[in-house]
């Protein structure tokens, strides 16, 4: 606010608030589709209709993530953050292994795999790996504050967001070699349901983005607060406020949830707006906010360049989103 105003700061907690909540509605699903996996291992689906996905989403929702978004401090999440490396670690090692089994391909049962590509689904691409760059920078407040030096803030995020590049890289080039062009949204899908090193996989997962869900709704949180009730403190309000907020940050992503059968459009549409705006827009526009050199500096130039890709992709990636969310809703 203190660099590009009022208006600005609005604009960068909407962008914000959509990735966040994008996050929070692919945790809802993916946490579904951890339970159906698990049900039809024992022989039910529950994934056949909507009013059976409506369900079991609206079960797990009301007696997991959501009561984890009613504490004012989320401290009692801090043992997690172990748990969850364990649990991405563990998700590696069980793709390497999955490759060193199905790798080489038998006999006529190699899958369609496209060695590369360019068209305009590149930017929907572009709008997630912005919304895994962002996802850091807005985790590190959260759980308890941190260090205020800029420098370790700096390293700690790139630090981040390079472990992330490397555990999301290497399983899913693996995942992509295995199934190829067929392969779907949450990696872990292509697998039976009945695969007893899947499971175990699924069951970290399944933690890990349950209490994932609480995380990111603090930020989501305290927006909402700060639009409402002119305050981002959403721990220090009233319990009546208090229970404005929660409501609204926990309705909206169990919506979509419900309706829509994958995360990936839920992603596409957050990080359009929170990646590309956020991560390319904001930054070169607050750049030569503060610059001192003139607007033709090669510095400012380059961030005027950077500043139209961000929009340009914005555009791009949010109707390649909305395409992709109205044909998931129609399957």
């Amino acid at each position: 606010t203190s660099i590009l105003g009022r208006w600005g700061g609005i604009a960068i907690s909407i962008g914000t608030m959509l990735f966040c909540i994008s996050c929070m509605t692919s945790y809802i699903v993916i946490g579904f589709g951890t339970l159906a996996s698990w049900f039809d291992a024992g022989g039910i689906d529950v994934d056949d209709t909507l009013w059976k996905r409506a369900v079991v989403t609206l079960i797990y929702f009301v007696l997991l993530p959501m009561p984890l978004t009613f504490p004012r401090s989320i401290k009692f999440l801090s043992p997690f953050s172990t748990a969850t490396f364990i649990a991405v670690v563990i998700f590696v090692i069980a793709m390497i292994v999955k490759a060193g089994i199905m790798l080489p391909y038998p006999a006529g049962q190699k899958p369609e795999i496209t060695v590369s590509k360019m068209g305009m689904g590149i930017f929907s691409a572009i709008s997630i790996y912005g919304l895994a760059f962002a996802m850091p920078v807005v985790i590190l407040p959260l759980v308890k504050p941190y260090n205020p030096s800029s420098w370790k803030r700096s390293l700690i995020s790139f630090s981040t967001a390079l472990f992330g590049l490397v555990f999301v890289s290497v399983p899913g080039v693996i995942g992509y070699c295995l199934f190829g062009n067929d392969s779907k949204d949450v990696i872990l899908d292509n697998f039976s349901s009945k695969d007893a090193l899947i499971i175990v996989v699924r069951v970290g997962f399944f933690i890990v983005v349950t209490c994932s869900f609480p995380c990111i709704g603090q930020s989501v949180m305290a927006a909402w607060s700060a639009v409402i009730f002119g305050t981002s403190d959403q721990g220090s309000l009233p319990l009546a406020k208090r229970s404005v907020v929660l409501v609204l940050t926990n309705i909206i992503p169990l919506a979509f949830a419900i309706f829509l059968p994958r995360a990936g459009p839920a992603l596409s549409i957050g990080g359009a707006f929170g990646g590309c705006l956020v991560d390319f827009f904001f930054p070169a526009i607050m750049w030569m906010k503060l610059s001192k050199k003139k607007l033709y500096h090669w510095q400012n130039i380059l961030c005027i360049l950077f500043a139209i890709f961000g929009l340009v992709s914005c555009a791009i990636a949010t109707y390649q989103a909305i395409v992709d969310a109205i044909d998931a809703f129609s399957n």
